[in-house]
Parts: structure tokens; sequence; C-alpha cells
């Protein structure tokens, strides 16, 4: 997926957690959690040199994160547990009360993405040494095709969609 589309689909993933979470009980809890969010949605192609976020990174960072495979350990279950377990314990030395919230935007972000590349044609490497795993909930599209385009269009309405929910408790 490109990034709008990562961002899109993980910020209406997003809204149902923090609208069904207890733990996003105020203001500056809601903008920790979003910015988090939508971090966590490009943070996975970090290792991907002409991606969003290998863009906003120093030079010498991004160059020694693209040396990884693509799709690779951003994107199998021990990278994702340990970009919870750093993000986590990190963020906890540094604010432990915001910790939480902070780590639950992000890792949903991460898994977003995570999940929104598995509907893609190339899928994803889930558990490194096996095949990658494809979920062809809308037929396994090719990243920047038509499908893509399809893909962002039906968020785009299914966001449309929960703003008119949450805002007027309907659909209009």
């Amino acid at each position: 997926m490109t990034y709008k589309t990562h961002m899109l689909s993980t910020f209406i993933v997003g809204e149902l957690v923090a609208v069904y979470s207890d733990i996003i009980d105020t203001k500056e809890k809601a903008i920790g959690f979003f910015i988090a969010l939508l971090f966590g949605s490009l943070f996975p192609d970090i290792d991907e040199e002409k991606s969003k976020i290998s863009k906003m990174l120093p030079s010498f960072v991004s160059r020694s994160l693209n040396k990884l495979s693509h799709r690779g350990f951003t994107h199998n279950i021990l990278g994702i547990s340990f970009f919870f377990v750093l993000s986590y314990f990190g963020l906890s030395m540094i604010s432990p009360d915001k910790a939480v919230v902070i780590t639950l935007g992000f890792m949903t972000g991460v898994i977003s993405h995570v999940f929104g590349d598995m509907v893609t044609y190339s899928g994803v490497p889930l558990i490194p040494g096996l095949q990658n795993i494809k979920i062809p909930i809308f037929g396994n599209f090719k990243v920047g095709t038509s499908g893509e385009t399809k893909v962002y269009l039906f968020f785009s309405f299914v966001q449309i969609f929960l703003i008119s929910y949450f805002l007027y408790g309907r659909v209009i």
C-alpha cells in the first residue's frame, strides 16, 4: 500500500480503538495516541528507501535501515514484538503515565500497516522463513494500481460513514 492508503486505513482502525478504549480519556492522551498511530502506520516501511518515513529521517539512519530487505524484519512477528517492547519500555522510562497510550497508538499503527500489506499482491512474511501471507479481501491488488485506488476510495467512504456516525449518532 502507498502511505496514503496506510494512513487512512490505520486512522479508521485508530478511531475505533480510541472510541472503545477506556484509557484514552483526555484530549492530551487522544492527541498522543493519534500522532503515535499515524507514525506507526508508516513505520514498518522504514526499510524502504523511497518510503515517506525514510525520507523524514536523517540520511545516515535511512541508509543504514535500507540495507534490510523490504517487508522483512519490519513486517514480521519478531519485528512487531521488538517494536512493542522497545516502544513500551523506552516510553516507560521517559513518561510512564503516557507510555500505555502512546504504545497503543504506535502498535495499532504498526499492526494495521502489516495487515494492510497482507491484502496486497505481495503479502508479508509474518513468520520468518515461511511463505508470505496474503489475505485476498480486496483481490490482492498491486501497490499503486487502480486496485489500490479502489481500496482507498472504499476506506474514504468508511471514514465518511464513521465521521457521520460519531458526530450525529447516525449516518447522514
